[in-house]
Formats: structure tokens, sequence, C-alpha cells
């Protein structure tokens, strides 16, 4: 079935707006690496550009696959000499300086989604801010959380939970720190999975999350050991140093891996597209979209929103790259409405 992703302006005074679902009503995450087009670019809200390194100063470093479902990208570290403790401590990582952005976190969630060829065990990494917060695994999740004094807090998911390699796994791990007991919980689904698993609840010491290390590290704890040798996709972290609001809720997660699993379907949907700028000088509209991969859009106006009457400026076939589409007869019009809509 094909669906559109759309927004309507009044270009006559260049005021937009932007009509549609969202794909989930969460908090805007802080951290967000989906790597699609092989980008290393976090569109969370702080910001800024990972960079694949290799802290013992080898060449060994991640690639990119293709993502969950076959969709986009994924980080790919299987080149990695080993799982946890039996890599070699000479692989590279994914690196990202937060700039702060991270520092005494009151609450967080960290999400994402990761296959291996073989068990994750051995603690080895998801991610890794040292002396912060980490999530690793001994043959269950573990989360863990650094108090102000240097004290690690930590639980692991239930012994329900199984690696399955070769297979696509949601997980999602959350502190609350506001809170003196069920603060940590602990969520997974798997590929072929119908619905999210609840999967622990457990009481850990409340309080804020140390500010440790500088860096953020994906796919490794920072030095070179310890990787995670598989691949990684739509990472996130949510994060609030003020209140709860960092440890997303159970609708928010499941309205979250609802959206991913998508990538899973036949037809995995429209994907997002996002405006970039827009122009109105009296004379003509421009604006600039980003475009997606093997996707038609059409650029369309009607003068009356109740009429369902869409006449097309432009089709472009996307690429993954921003396009511009002007409509030089808009000045000639009290008022258009715009749309673009994507096949």
């Amino acid at each position: 079935m094909k669906r559109s992703n759309w927004f309507v302006g009044l270009a006559a005074v260049a005021v937009l707006s932007v009509l549609g679902t969202l794909r989930a009503d969460t908090p805007e995450p802080l951290v967000e690496f989906h790597f699609d087009n092989e980008s290393l670019a976090n569109t969370g809200a702080l910001g800024g550009e990972g960079r694949l390194d290799n802290a013992s100063g080898g060449d060994r470093l991640p690639v990119f696959s293709p993502g969950i479902g076959g969709v986009g990208h994924a980080l790919d570290n299987t080149s990695a000499s080993g799982m946890g403790t039996d890599s070699d401590g000479e692989d590279g990582e994914l690196f990202y300086h937060p700039q702060g952005g991270l520092d005494e976190l009151m609450s967080i969630t960290i999400a994402g989604w990761f296959k291996a060829p073989e068990p994750f065990t051995n603690s080895a990494r998801l991610v890794n801010k040292n002396r912060s917060f980490n999530v690793w695994s001994g043959g269950r999740l573990a989360l863990v959380v650094f108090d102000l004094e240097n004290e690690p807090r930590q639980h692991v998911s239930s012994p329900d939970w199984q690696h399955v390699t070769d297979t696509w796994t949601f997980f999602a791990v959350t502190f609350d720190g506001t809170e003196p007991v069920d603060n940590m919980r602990f969520y997974y689904a798997y590929e072929d999975s119908e619905e999210l698993v609840h999967d622990f609840v457990r009481s850990v010491e409340p309080g804020r999350i140390r500010d440790g290390a500088s860096e953020l590290a994906i796919g490794g704890n920072g030095i070179g050991d310890r990787t995670f040798r598989g691949l990684i996709d739509r990472f996130r972290i949510y994060g609030s140093s003020e209140d709860s609001s960092g440890a997303l809720t159970v609708e928010n997660i499941e309205a979250i891996w609802a959206a991913d699993m998508e990538a899973f379907a036949d037809d995995p949907g429209i994907p997002e597209i996002a405006i970039t700028d827009m122009t109105h000088d009296g004379e003509t509209f421009t604006l600039w979209f980003e475009t997606a991969a093997d996707r038609e859009h059409h650029v369309e106006y009607t003068e009356d929103l109740d009429s369902g009457d869409w006449n097309v400026i432009e089709t472009v076939a996307g690429d993954g790259g921003v396009r511009e589409v002007t409509d030089s007869e808009a000045g000639a019009h009290p008022r258009r409405f715009y749309r673009v809509r994507t096949e």
C-alpha cells in the first residue's frame, strides 16, 4: 500500500505547518545514529559527527552493511578480532564527543538494534562512556550507571533473555534516578517478534549519573578491547539532567520498537523526509527537502484544501540528497498550499 509523507504551507505569507503522524510521541533523543547513507551524523539534539577510530593506532575499523530489514545501513564491526574479552585489544570503534550533553544525567534510556554472528558475551560493550554508563553482556544484558562517588549501580536482564545469533535484536534499558525503587528496566524483542518483551524491573540506588569520560564509544569500551563483534543500528540515547523524562515510558519504547519493525515488513513503508529550507519573496516559492533513495517525491499545490485537487509542480527521483523545487507562479495567487508526496 502506498503512503505519503507530506507537509502543507501557505506560500502567500510564507507560513508553514507540518501535518501527519509522528513516528513516536517521545522526547527528542540526545544521541541518534541511523547510519543511513553511511553517515556518522548524530541526528539527535546534541548534533555533531561521530568518527571511526582505533585507539590502539591500528588500521582495523568498522565499516557499513545493510541495516535492519535490509533498510539503510548499519555499523558493521564484524571485522573485530573477537567478542568481548576474546578481542586482541586492537579493534576499532565509533567515537562521539557529546560536548557535555551527557553530563550528570538524572535519567537515561539507551536503545537500539544489534546482530552478531556469535554469542554476545565475554563482557562485550555495546556502548561505553567510561565511569559514567555502559551496556554490556556476559550472557545477560546489563546496564551500569556510576554514581557521583564513582560507584557502579548495575543490574542484568532476566534469564529469559537469550542472544540469538545472526538475528536482529531490539533492546532498551532505562534508569530513573529520581525514583528510589523499580528504577531500572529492561526491554527486548527479536526481528520476528510480535510484541515487545517487558523483561525486568529492578531497584538500584537512585541519584545522578557521574560525568565520566568525555567521549562515547559505540561497539567497544573506548580503548580497543571488549569489542562488540557484530552490527549495530538505530542507536539512541535519551536523557535528562533535570527530571525523570530521560527514562522513557513503556508506551514510548513500544512506539519506537513498532516504528522500527516496519523495516522488516514486505513493504517497509515510506521513509520520513525533512524539509531543510524554504523561501517566498512575493513572486516565487522555493523549498528544499531531503529525498529518499529509490523513491519518487511529488511536489504539489492546491488553492483549496477542501477540494482534494492537487497539481504537480515537479516529480523528483530520490537519491538521498537534498533537492530544490520552485513554484514561479506563487505570487500571482492569493494563497497556495504545498505538499511533498512520497511513493
